[in-house]
């Protein structure tokens, strides 16, 4: 019972070192592996980020392009947009002229007034058109157009909540005429502009702002309706389509090259697993013998002399060494013979055991041979070895 718990311990820690052997060797390549294929897309990945900057500003200067491009339509239409938005712009910078002259009555600043409200009526609309200019964009215009509208509504509400204060006011005023008493009631005190202080401030900035924002919005429609260009809209879009489908193909491309090193860390430790999982068969089992064999017949011969050898041997006995080779010769027996070549050359005093390896190894071990030889080598070291005690 000794003898095979001595042989199980043995079996253990040859295979325990045997799995870590091979795991250490496992991490090894793939960490070296995964290194060589990040310093292999370096270059890759750097040339497909230029490439994908080169791409980029392809596309936005075609933007701009196509910003600036002509509508679809004849040229008499376009004429007449343009002379619309001009008469738009020409109207809001007159009405925003009157409107600061307004404000600035009360201070008696004379023909000083003037040059301010000019100032005022032409540099909002530059000031906005030159801002569509630079950053032209659909979602800005959109985003301008929105503010605009919102403006001008509410300032409409606003206007028709005044209007209607005005329209009580008046009927209130008419009511208090008439009178049946001889001595006339008091009237209650009139607060009409306070109520609607308030509202016009606040009715008078929102309209300012729309105002200005439609003039400038009005102004760039009218220059760009307005300009020459010899950009055909359609060719422009096919365009941005093809330079937009390029830097999608790069982008995928660099995404592939950045994760190949991850990708192939994942599919070493998938197969390496799976490996490990479905390789657990009669085959692997007899690999896995051969190879403690080997190291056996490594580890044997530097043994120190002084030192008592614990040998232990694993003979193949399943079907697959039941092959011949080119020799006509079966493997079993080539096995058998290096079996007899070892046990000849085993030094005095060792202990040897033989272990059969079948499919049930590791369940159960099937031992042969369990013997020690005796440590009286004879004169000269000349006993014949291999005679147990």
């Amino acid at each position: 019972m000794n003898q095979e718990t001595q042989v199980q311990t043995a079996g253990e820690e040859f295979g325990g070192k045997a799995v870590a052997e091979v795991l250490s060797k496992a991490h090894n390549y793939c960490d070296h592996e995964t290194q060589r294929i990040a310093l292999a897309n370096n270059s890759k990945i750097a040339a497909l980020r230029a490439q994908l900057a080169l791409l980029n500003e392809e596309d936005k200067k075609l933007q701009e392009r196509l910003q600036c491009a002509l509508p679809a339509g004849d040229l008499k239409e376009r004429r007449r947009k343009a002379i619309y938005y001009w008469s738009v712009t020409a109207f809001l910078a007159v009405a925003a002229f009157f409107f600061s002259l307004l404000a600035f009555d009360p201070y008696r600043l004379g023909w000083k007034s003037y040059l301010y409200c000019s100032g005022i009526a032409v540099i909002s609309p530059f000031c906005v058109e030159k801002f569509l200019e630079v950053w032209a964009s659909p979602r800005l215009m959109k985003a301008l157009a929105t503010v605009a509208c919102l403006a001008a509504l509410s300032s409409l509400v606003l206007l028709a909540l005044v209007r209607g204060d005005v329209l009580a006011q008046a009927a209130h005023n008419v009511a208090s005429v008439v009178t049946f008493s001889d001595s006339p009631a008091p009237q209650a005190e009139n607060n009409f502009y306070d109520r609607t202080i308030v509202l016009l401030r606040l009715l008078m900035a929102l309209l300012a702002l729309a105002m200005e924002i439609g003039a400038g919005l009005a102004l760039y429609e009218a220059r760009r309706l307005g300009s020459v260009s010899g950009d055909d809209p359609a060719r422009l879009r096919e365009a941005v389509k093809a330079v937009e489908a390029t830097m999608v193909a790069k982008l995928e491309e660099l995404k592939t090259l950045e994760n190949a090193s991850a990708v192939f860390q994942n599919e070493f430790w998938r197969d390496f697993y799976r490996a490990l999982s479905d390789g657990l068969t009669r085959r692997s089992l007899v690999k896995l013998s051969t190879l403690v064999l080997c190291v056996v017949l490594v580890i044997a011969p530097r043994a120190h002399a002084a030192d008592r050898l614990n040998l232990v041997i694993a003979l193949d006995l399943s079907q697959s060494v039941a092959v011949k080779g080119p020799d006509q010769k079966q493997e079993f027996q080539k096995n058998l013979d290096a079996v007899a070549r070892l046990l000849a050359t085993s030094p005095a005093g060792a202990h040897i055991t033989v272990l059969g390896i079948t499919d049930r190894s590791f369940v159960q071990p099937s031992i042969l041979l369990s013997a020690e030889l005796s440590e009286d080598s004879g004169y000269f070291g000349r006993k014949t070895p291999g005679c147990p005690k």
